[in-house]
């Protein structure tokens, strides 16, 4: 029986004060089995407290009676849509964060996306991966979430939500049915994201001769996490007023994100060789400076005088972000990317940029991959300036094991990463392959036959004119 810490308070008892240390879980699930084993992993974390909700009513009650830091819906519950739960308990807890265990996890379980911050598990989840990526999500929540973070993102007028464009290009993307040309066709539903999606199809990274001019040619070029980034940053970018001066900041963070997001998943693929990793470093390298468009769009001038006092320090700008603005461009973009359900891995790559070392992971991924990436496209584009570089966090890159790589792909560039891969490789849904052609017969086997046929006739002859 799996204890409910919760529901059994006598009616009417204050509700007691809970320290910092404490995390309060609801778990929406229908399987009691699965509670008791995340409940069984959970003695040595003394200050987490799991309440089991074995159906919605219950999720609900329990919601409105207490404080809920992280929630645990299942996608398989009977009668219950976990997007919908997922915006109710957003709109009674606004700091929640909210984990969908689905058993399609990686398309988003077929689901709509959810307001607020939510990740999408795989159902199930062994339940030591599961208090894993509730601990990263919480150290990243608790870094993202200082007050000058919150209160320059709240002078949005509105905060960017999840894109409908978005949505109709995943689902297209994720469906059985789908091909290169359907994909292709939604995206072409928006001007803006149709020119970004056409601009890196046809960037140095891709080095085609032949120029792409549709949507469905760059579909069958680029992969499903870097269609998804570009939505992404297309929408942050036109969410927010564009001036000249602006546009030429954001032309610059665009460059240089391109830059890192080629260089990451080359360093990436020469460390893994596993292609989906590479992807999702791809992914992070394009979103990685995506705060800074944010804060220019907030602060226009206050950003526009870090630029100037960092050129003339020269000093990486990150640094005077902190000292000016009380808070970094990596923040400011994870904070709002963690409300778009962005793979964890993704938006520590995102917030960690700088300073990885606050990760609690020590193993090769997207982050260090990013880190290292960020410093070598800085440095290629700063070589008289080397002072305005990021530095490299040589504690973090020793304990991951890498350091004694780190020359070489210092060195790579976004044209030696492509030089360096398979030209064409598509990487998403296509359409069906023909049937395969019949073989061909060799002609010896004709020749067999055809000796084996006039033997036979010879036979049948000579047996007629004995007869």
């Amino acid at each position: 029986m799996v204890p409910d810490l919760w529901k059994d308070r006598p009616p009417g008892e204050p509700t007691r004060r809970v320290s910092a240390s404490v995390l309060r879980i609801l778990y929406l699930e229908e399987s009691e089995q699965l509670v008791a084993d995340l409940v069984n992993e959970l003695r040595e974390h003394k200050f987490w407290e799991v309440a089991h909700a074995r159906d919605l009513q219950e999720a609900r009650t329990l919601a409105r009676k207490q404080p809920v830091d992280v929630a645990l819906l299942s996608a398989t519950m009977p009668d219950t849509d976990p997007v919908q739960v997922a915006e109710e308990l957003t709109q009674l807890h606004p700091k929640l964060t909210t984990f969908i265990l689905a058993p399609d996890a990686e398309s988003g379980g077929g689901l709509a996306y959810a307001s607020g911050r939510f990740q999408y598990l795989p159902k199930p989840c062994n339940p030591n991966a599961l208090i894993s990526a509730v601990e990263r999500m919480a150290k990243l929540v608790s870094w993202l979430q200082n007050n000058t973070t919150l209160n320059l993102v709240s002078g949005l007028h509105s905060l960017p939500t999840i894109p409908s464009n978005y949505q109709g290009v995943i689902r297209t993307i994720h469906s059985a049915d789908s091909s290169v040309q359907d994909i292709g066709e939604a995206i072409n539903k928006d001007m803006g994201m149709t020119s970004r999606v056409l601009q890196v199809a046809n960037s140095a990274y891709y080095g085609y001769s032949k120029k792409i001019t549709n949507p469905t040619e760059a579909a069958q070029l680029l992969g499903i996490e870097t269609l998804k980034s570009l939505v992404r940053y297309t929408h942050v970018l036109n969410n927010f007023p564009q001036t000249p001066a602006s546009n030429a900041i954001f032309d610059k963070v665009w460059r240089h994100s391109i830059g890192v997001a080629a260089i990451a998943r080359r360093i990436t693929m020469l460390q893994t060789q596993n292609e989906t990793l590479a992807e999702e470093a791809f992914t992070a390298g394009l979103l990685h400076d995506i705060g800074k468009l944010i804060l220019m769009s907030i602060k226009p001038e206050e950003y526009k005088e870090v630029i100037r006092a960092a050129a003339e320090a020269k000093t990486p700008i990150h640094l005077l972000e902190r000292v000016k603005l009380g808070t970094t461009h990596a923040e400011t973009g994870g904070y709002l990317l963690s409300l778009w359900g962005i793979p964890l891995t993704i938006l520590e790559a995102v917030a960690w940029h700088h300073f990885p070392s606050e990760s609690t992971e020590r193993t090769f991924s997207p982050l260090t991959a990013v880190h290292i990436a960020d410093v070598a496209d800085h440095r290629r584009t700063n070589r008289d300036n080397i002072k305005a570089v990021p530095a490299l966090d040589e504690r973090y890159l020793a304990e991951v094991g890498v350091t004694d790589k780190l020359r070489d792909w210092l060195e790579i560039t976004p044209e030696s990463a492509r030089r360096n891969e398979p030209v064409g490789q598509p990487y998403i849904v296509r359409p069906a392959a023909p049937a395969p052609a019949p073989e061909k017969t060799p002609v010896w086997v004709w020749i067999i036959l055809g000796v084996v046929g006039m033997g036979v006739a010879a036979l049948v002859w000579s047996f007629f004119r004995s007869s």
